[in-house]
């Protein structure tokens, strides 16, 4: 597949709706930015440029909307040391994303190039 240019505001919109409809929480809204403004915002890079790099970046898209659809704030445990709260916090994470993995074969196939790209980078 080539790696052709694609249209950062149709990526935008169909990467919200989506978001959107997996999360099932019409209201949600994304930052497309690099920096995060604050704690609540959702924020996503902006958009790939090429079409190779899209189904990592549909992989942190999917990553959100399971993270709002299936975490159960109730199970938020503060463990009292900071690298703690951090591994659980990455725990959950991955249960989420297991949880819409399994309910959606296509979030499964993102997450999954999601942490190929996150692996390859880290190798670099």
């Amino acid at each position: 597949m080539p790696n052709n240019p694609l249209s950062s505001d149709a990526l935008k919109d169909a990467v919200l709706a989506t978001t959107r409809a997996l999360s099932k929480k019409p209201e949600l809204d994304i930052n497309f930015s690099s920096i995060s403004t604050s704690d609540d915002d959702i924020t996503l890079p902006p958009p790939p440029k090429i079409k190779s790099d899209l189904a990592s970046y549909r992989g942190k898209a999917d990553s959100i909307a399971c993270s709002k659809r299936f975490r159960n704030e109730e199970i938020l445990v503060e463990a009292g040391d900071k690298k703690l709260n951090s591994l659980l916090n990455h725990l959950e994470n991955v249960r989420v994303e297991v949880l819409g993995s399994k309910k959606y074969p296509g979030i499964k196939a993102n997450i999954k190039a999601k942490y190929e790209k996150s692996c390859k980078e880290s190798r670099l």
